[in-house]
């Protein structure tokens, strides 16, 4: 079973709203890391992948969604506390402005590569 040390971590999935109004995703926080923050990542004008950190909210559309996927955006666990596994669990709130707190259960794949869907 391969396991990981990492001092961070990304996470990748899709907020549905399901709602007539748009959302705002203001945060999110758990207890495996000490931070929490939403990245992007872009083609540079040279060519290079560069990841910046997306500041302020992040709008989800009415009846719509949005994707936090690789290569693109995505969400940080910066600080890791333990060390995963594969097959581990880490649960993450995520904080909207309207929606509320939603909790989120985020299994662990430990290495690079793909995502899986």
């Amino acid at each position: 079973m391969a396991t990981t040390r990492s001092k961070s971590g990304a996470a990748y999935f899709v907020v549905q709203n399901s709602a007539e109004s748009a959302d705002l995703l203001i945060s999110a926080v758990t207890e495996e890391a000490k931070r929490v923050e939403f990245h992007s990542s872009r083609l540079g004008p040279e060519g290079i992948m560069r990841m910046e950190k997306i500041v302020g909210n992040i709008l989800v559309p009415a009846g719509g969604s949005r994707n936090f996927q690789q290569g693109g955006d995505h969400m940080m666990l910066m600080g890791l506390t333990r060390s995963f596994s594969n097959g581990d669990k880490i649960n993450v709130t995520l904080i909207f402005e309207h929606a509320g707190e939603i909790e989120v259960e985020f299994p662990v794949r430990v290495g690079r590569g793909p995502a899986s869907r």
